[in-house]
C-alpha cells in the first residue's frame, strides 16, 4: 500500500473526531486472525479459563481441567497491522483495535447490564439507528450466551467454537455494552427495586431498611444488589440462569461450562474481560462525554450523540459513605476486578481513537485477587 494511501486512511479515521460523516455502510473485510491467541488444552475433570499474561496459572486440581490462554503479544509479523502517525511509523500491534461499527453490516447486540444507564443507551442506540440498514438488538436484558445463539440461529452453518466452547461472535456482530462501578450500582440497584410493584407486594424487609441495615443483615434473603457478577462479569461470562421466566434472557442451555464457571470466579473474570475486549464499543457512565465521542467515531456520526435520561429515579438515593463502599466491595471482588480492567481498556482505546498513541497497546490485565475459586 502507498504512503499516500495510508495517510489517507489515516486522515479520514481522523476526521471521526470532527462533523463529517453519516454513518457509512460499505463493508470492509476484517482482519480476523489474531495469530494464536487462544489456546486449549483440556484434561478429564472439570474446565477452567486463565490468561498467561502476568497472572499465575491455577494448580492442576479437580476443578481445573481445562485451561484457555490468552496470549498477548502472539498476533505475528504477518498478521500485524501497522498504521501512520504523522511521519512517524509504529511498531505492530500486540491486537487489533476494535473495528469501525460504520464499517461493517454486522448486527448491534446491546448487553444491557442493569442500573447502569442502559436504559438510557438502549434509547438512543435506537434513535441513531433507526431508518439505517443496521439491524439493532435491544430493549432486553439478556447475557452472551443470547448473542451466540442468536447468531449461530442466523448463520446457519456451523461456525469455529470461541474460548468457553460456544459459537464465536466475533467477527459477525457487534456488541456493545454500558458499564459503572459496581459499588455505585449496587446502590442504585438497592433504592430501585424497593420502589418496584413485585418489591412492595413481597414485603421483603430491605423495604424498612436503610442500605447500611441491609449491609448488616446476615438474614437477608433478597440479595441481588450484592450479587457478584451483576455489574458486567456475569453478562459477559454468559452464566445466568437458564430457567424460564428469569429477568435475564439467555441460550436457555444448562451445560457443564456454566455450572464451572459460576463456581470458579477466576476463570468467569477472565472470561468475562476478554469477551469485553472483543466488544466493537463500550462505554463508562462514569466517564460519559468521552464514552460518547468513542461512540461518535466507532458509528461515524456528524456530531457526538447526547445520551438521554431515561429510568432515572426521581428521588435520589443517599451517596454511599467510604464505610459503606467497604461493606459492598467485599461481596463484588469479581465485577471490581472486571471494573479495573474496563477502565484500563477504555483509556488504551481513547488513546488509539484520539490519536493520543498511533499504535493501538491491549492494556496489562489487573492482579487477580484471591477469589477463594
Amino acid at each position: 500500500m502507498s504512503q499516500s494511501k495510508i495517510r489517507r486512511r489515516k486522515q479520514a479515521r481522523h476526521d471521526a473526531l470532527l462533523p463529517t460523516t453519516n454513518i457509512r455502510r460499505q463493508k470492509r473485510a476484517r482482519q480476523t486472525s489474531y495469530g494464536k491467541i487462544f489456546s486449549r488444552v483440556v484434561c478429564a475433570v472439570g474446565i477452567s479459563i486463565a490468561y498467561d499474561l502476568l497472572i499465575r496459572r491455577e494448580s492442576s486440581s479437580s476443578e481445573s481441567a481445562m485451561y484457555i490462554e490468552h496470549n498477548f503479544t502472539a498476533a505475528g509479523a504477518s498478521n500485524a497491522r501497522i498504521r501512520k502517525c504523522g511521519n512517524k511509523q509504529s511498531a505492530p500491534l500486540d491486537h487489533q483495535p476494535p473495528r469501525y461499527m460504520s464499517d461493517t453490516s454486522n448486527p448491534i447486540y446491546f448487553l444491557h447490564v442493569g442500573k447502569s444507564g442502559g436504559t438510557s443507551l438502549d434509547t438512543l442506540l435506537m434513535d441513531l439507528l433507526n431508518g439505517t440498514e443496521k439491524r439493532y438488538i435491544g430493549d432486553l436484558h439478556y447475557d452472551y450466551s443470547f448473542i451466540q445463539m442468536q447468531q449461530k440461529a442466523n448463520h446457519r452453518i456451523r461456525g469455529r467454537m470461541d474460548e468457553a466452547g460456544g459459537f464465536d461472535v466475533s467477527g459477525n456482530a457487534d456488541v456493545v455494552t454500558f458499564l459503572r462501578h459496581p459499588v455505585a450500582r449496587a446502590a442504585s440497584q438497592f433504592y430501585f427495586s424497593k420502589g418496584l410493584p413485585w418489591m412492595k407486594k413481597s414485603k421483603q424487609k430491605a423495604l424498612f431498611q436503610t442500605f447500611d441495615q441491609y449491609l448488616d443483615d446476615d438474614n437477608k434473603t433478597w440479595t441481588q444488589p450484592i450479587a457478584d457478577g451483576e455489574s458486567g462479569a456475569d453478562f459477559l461470562a454468559g452464566i445466568f440462569p437458564t430457567e424460564d421466566g428469569y429477568w435475564v434472557a439467555t441460550d436457555k442451555r444448562e451445560t457443564a461450562v456454566k455450572r464451572h464457571l459460576r463456581q470458579n470466579k477466576t476463570a468467569a473474570a477472565l472470561l468475562a474481560a476478554q469477551r469485553l475486549e472483543s466488544t466493537a464499543w463500550f462505554g463508562m457512565l462514569e466517564d460519559l462525554e468521552r464514552s460518547m465521542k468513542l461512540l461518535q467515531i466507532s458509528l461515524g456520526l456528524e456530531t457526538v450523540p447526547v445520551l438521554p435520561k431515561e429510568n432515572a429515579q426521581k428521588q435520589g438515593h443517599p451517596k454511599p459513605s467510604e464505610e459503606t463502599m467497604k461493606k459492598i466491595e467485599k461481596y463484588l471482588p469479581k465485577d471490581l476486578w472486571l471494573h479495573e480492567y474496563s477502565q484500563r481498556l477504555f483509556e488504551a482505546r481513547w488513546q488509539y481513537f484520539t490519536d493520543v498513541q498511533c499504535s493501538y497497546k491491549s492494556p496489562d490485565l489487573p492482579p487477580l485477587p484471591d477469589f477463594g475459586s
